[in-house]
């Protein structure tokens, strides 16, 4: 798993398909695995940002790839509430 924080400009990455991802409750955050092999961690905290949820909140219930284009997943939390991670927001700002 790659865990490097090195900064692109924005718009350099090349689209991969995500094959699988995974919620690590020790590092609560999301292992994001691409049909190349690469893999990036996406936390919760930075999620919850971009998808202007407040606060920690509940716990995670299910996590899913988008099945039709496999370009980004879906989070959704024991209260109801749901997230969207779009492919941009796991490779541009790995």
């Amino acid at each position: 798993m790659i865990t490097a924080s090195v900064r692109k400009k924005v718009g350099t990455a090349r689209f991969d398909r995500i094959r699988d991802v995974k919620y690590l409750l020790w590092e609560d955050g999301y292992e994001v695995e691409f049909d190349s092999g690469l893999s990036y961690l996406v936390s919760n905290k930075e999620l919850r940002a971009a998808n202007r949820l407040t606060g920690r909140g509940a716990p995670v219930a299910s996590v899913w790839v988008d099945p039709e284009l496999r370009s980004g997943f879906h989070v959704r939390f024991e209260d109801g509430t749901m997230a969207e991670a779009s492919w941009e927001l796991v490779k541009e700002h790995a």
